[in-house]
């Protein structure tokens, strides 16, 4: 691999570590802890929001899950109607998400083809269960929790076990994609619905199909038991739902109502209403016994792809892909509460009752129009002309050294001198600052009170144009409360340590036939594996191999390489000569050389032996 290969891997992963930098961070709290009017905000807009794919309420009703397209699974707190977390760990959008019997795990499929177990309490992942070949439809836990189904576009409905982690069987359909999958309440039986229009359900125990269900005229979205097994409802993208016994395995009816495909159903836990989402942006709660309409809540501006019944039936959920989860009262048929949830644990939660609203912001996720620009919506309690420039300070007075390319934190201490709030601080870089393009800023606090002094950091990273020598640069930084005040420059200088690699010898050995050259490391910085390549485009040099030299050529020291050279070989009228030397390692380091080469002088002995024969011929 070339020179350029690496650098470009480097580049790559550099940024891959970058975005998981800004994916990254717990959900924030509350930006203003009383929350704020939404008559203050006429111009708004919500940015960096994500569609919501799956949602499901935790077995207490205390936490709503839900699962979106920024690969994300979050916790929501019912009561406070906040984001709790956000778990962080799929590579793909989130197709499903469904809590434990006990609410102590939840599970979440992707169309990363994973399906991934998380501890709710400790918010860590547990497992990532593999063997899908595509995308990771839906995933539901048993009524004991020992067991998962998965089903896939890859045809296949997969049972796993949860404590001993590993697959227990795999149900292969017709060449079909799988959708819903969910277990029968006493846990005997699984059922899936597929985009070949069927539903079937398999007995667990026995690992056989049951019985195929035939009547919808499109594919089968999604399932749902009654508390008591006796029905089933499927949603489909034939625009219906339909009610089927799953006793006398026969179609008990078929709801008519929605003008588009049906995503998503969910039967409530007195098995007396369901409820439908639909690509026809609704929701409608239908009557299981009198199969009729109850009601059609409108609200979402695109798509409903998930919907669920809360525990006790009091309360709906709807998730859209016009980013928004909705709560709504099943009795009043009223919208309660809005929520949006965006990156870096951002979040807005609209109190549609009393049109309040409280956020989690970093001042990425809710911004104001300033005439043609758009700036961080600020609380409206803020007065501008109260602010004051922060004070920004190394924490520490010690000299900076850096090896280029390597890394090293930094601590600053950020003083509000304000007589109010400062709301998301972050250190800038200057733009035209050596450092950049390789220093990550880290995470400061959401907020800063007034005349608090709080910590940031900045991890600062150097490197240098090739050939790299040793210097002196500097690192200009600032904080910055956007759209409300800025520290002054700080400017601090830092030595940045390189290997600095000089030919002080290169010599033609007529005798041997080779090329010799001593390179010296005149540097403050070692380098270790080192490659040399003599340029082949001399007269009578064909393609010579690429030498490595393992170890480090400390500064101070020299390294000796020779090459071996062909027997027609002759030197260039110039003698002068290109050689590369180049490391393995990052940084990548590249020196080109165009040395002259010397004749090499004879050996000592050479003189005292044509000597000794003069002497002899004289006698």
């Amino acid at each position: 691999m070339n020179f350029d290969f690496w650098l470009l891997i480097r580049r790559g992963f550099l940024l891959f570590l970058l975005s998981l930098q800004l994916l990254a961070g717990p959900a924030l709290p509350p930006l203003v802890p009383g929350g704020e009017n939404l008559a203050d905000f006429p111009d708004w807009i919500i940015d960096k929001r994500t569609t919501y794919n799956s949602i499901a309420f935790s077995p207490d009703g205390k936490t709503l899950a839900s699962g979106s397209d920024d690969y994300t699974v979050k916790l929501w707190d019912t009561n406070e109607r906040r984001l709790l977390h956000s778990f962080k760990g799929h590579y793909s959008g989130i197709t499903s998400a469904n809590f434990s019997p006990d609410g102590k795990t939840l599970v979440s499929a992707s169309y990363d083809s994973t399906v991934k177990l998380w501890d709710t309490i400790e918010r860590r992942l547990l497992h990532s269960f593999e063997g899908h070949k595509f995308a990771v439809n839906s995933v539901n836990f048993s009524p004991d929790g020992k067991m998962l189904a998965s089903s896939s576009y890859d045809s296949t409905v997969k049972l796993w076990d949860t404590v001993e982690r590993r697959l227990l069987h795999s149900f292969e359909e017709n060449p079909s994609r799988i959708y819903p999958v969910s277990f029968s309440p006493d846990g005997k039986t699984l059922v899936s619905g597929s985009s070949d229009h069927t539903i079937k359900l398999w007995d667990i125990a026995q690992q056989r199909l049951l019985h195929t269900f035939e009547g919808h005229s499109g594919a089968v979205l999604s399932v749902s038991f009654s508390p008591d097994g006796n029905t089933l409802a499927s949603a489909s993208n034939d625009n219906t739902v339909k009610l089927w016994d799953t006793e006398q395995r026969r179609l008990l009816h078929t709801f008519e109502g929605h003008q588009a495909p049906v995503n998503s159903v969910n039967i409530s836990s007195d098995g007396k209403t369901l409820i439908s989402g639909s690509e026809d942006n609704t929701v409608k709660l239908w009557d299981t016994e009198q199969r009729r309409l109850l009601y059609t809540f409108e609200g979402h501006q695109d798509t409903v792809r998930a919907v669920s019944f809360s525990p006790d039936g009091k309360t709906l959920t709807s998730g859209s892909t016009d980013n928004t989860v909705k709560l709504w009262d099943v009795k009043t048929k009223k919208l309660l509460h809005t929520l949006i949830g965006g990156a870096n644990g951002n979040w807005l939660s609209i109190n549609e009752t009393n049109k309040t609203f409280q956020r989690g912001d970093d001042g990425t996720l809710l911004l104001e129009r300033n005439g043609n620009d758009l700036q961080p919506a600020l609380p409206k309690s803020f007065d501008k002309t109260k602010v004051k420039p922060p004070k920004l300070r190394r924490e520490r007075t010690a000299p900076i050294t850096i090896a280029s390319g390597e890394t090293q934190d930094l601590t600053f201490e950020v003083t509000n001198t304000s007589p109010q709030t400062l709301y998301w601080p972050k250190i800038e870089l200057a733009a035209d600052s050596p450092f950049s393009r390789h220093s990550f800023p880290g995470e400061a606090p959401n907020t800063i009170a007034p005349g608090k002094t709080t910590r940031v950091h900045v991890k600062i990273g150097a490197h240098l144009d090739n050939p790299p020598k040793p210097e002196q640069r500097i690192l200009k930084l600032r904080l910055v409360a956007p759209n409300q005040t800025a520290s002054e420059w700080l400017e601090i200088p830092v030595q940045v340590n390189t290997p600095q690699l000089e030919i002080t010898e290169a010599s033609l050995l007529k005798d041997e036939n080779i090329i010799k050259v001593r390179i010296d490391n005149k540097g403050t910085q070692g380098i270790r594996n080192t490659f040399y390549k003599l340029d082949p485009n001399l007269p009578g040099l064909t393609e010579l191999d690429t030498q490595n030299a393992e170890g480090i050529i400390e500064p101070g020291s020299f390294i000796e390489r020779s090459f071996s050279l062909p027997p027609d070989f002759e030197a260039p009228k110039d003698h002068q000569i290109k050689l590369d030397v180049r490391n393995a390692e990052l940084p990548f380091m590249v020196w080109e050389f165009n040395p002259k080469l010397t004749l090499a002088k004879p050996p000592i002995w050479m003189y005292a032996g044509l000597a000794l024969l003069a002497m002899l011929s004289a006698l």
